[in-house]
C-alpha cells in the first residue's frame, strides 16, 4: 500500500539511443509508471492488458507480458537490478554479476550456483520448449553467457522467494 514511489526518474542510456531504465518500489500502477516513461519517449512494452490496474510488482511476480511479448519479450528480460528482502529478513540488491564473482556474494548466490551446476542436465530437460512461459521460477536462465543473475530466478515466483522492495527496469524508446 505505502510501496509505491518513482525511487529513479526514467533516464536515457548514456548513449540517448535504443532506451533507458527507471527505479520503481513494487507498488507504483503502471498507468503512473507509463505516464513518466512516456514523458521521456520510452516504454517498457511487456505491459498487460488489465495495465491500468495491475502494479510493478505484480508483473514482476508473475513475469507479466502482453500483446507485444513475441516480438519483445517478457517482464523478466526488462529487470536490470532488484532489492529483495529474503527469507532472512536481510535486504540485497541483486543484480547480473560475472559468473567468476558468485563465491563474493554470499550463500544464496553460492548455493544457487551449486544447485544448478549439480543439476544441469534435469534443469535443461525440464525447461518449457514455448513462446511464453510465465511459470516463473526461470532457474535455467540464471546462468547464461558468463553472466549470472538471480533475477531470472525471482521474476515470476510471486514472492515466494523474495520481496522485491525496488524494481529497475530497462526501458525501450517508444
Amino acid at each position: 500500500r505505502y510501496m509505491n514511489k518513482l525511487v529513479n526518474p526514467p533516464r536515457l542510456d548514456k548513449e540517448g539511443v535504443g532506451g533507458g531504465q527507471i527505479t520503481v518500489q513494487p507498488g507504483m500502477f503502471y498507468r503512473d509508471f507509463e505516464k513518466l516513461t512516456l514523458e521521456k519517449g520510452l516504454i517498457l512494452p511487456c505491459f498487460t492488458a488489465s495495465k491500468s490496474i495491475n502494479a510493478m510488482g505484480g508483473m514482476f511476480g508473475n513475469n507479466s507480458a502482453g500483446e507485444r511479448t513475441l516480438k519483445y519479450g517478457q517482464t523478466e528480460d526488462y529487470i536490470l537490478e532488484t532489492k529483495i528482502v529474503f527469507a532472512d529478513g536481510v535486504e540485497r540488491i541483486v543484480k547480473p554479476i560475472p559468473l567468476s564473482e558468485v563465491s563474493k556474494h554470499g550463500e544464496i548466490y553460492t548455493k544457487i550456483y551449486d544447485l544448478i551446476k549439480n543439476n544441469e542436465e534435469e534443469i535443461k530437460n525440464a525447461k518449457p520448449r514455448v513462446h511464453k512461459n510465465s511459470a516463473g521460477y526461470y532457474i535455467w536462465n540464471v546462468e547464461k553467457d558468463g553472466i549470472f543473475d538471480l533475477n531470472k530466478l525471482l521474476v515470476g515466483s510471486q514472492g515466494t522467494l523474495g520481496i522485491a522492495t525496488e524494481i529497475t527496469f530497462k526501458l525501450v524508446q517508444e
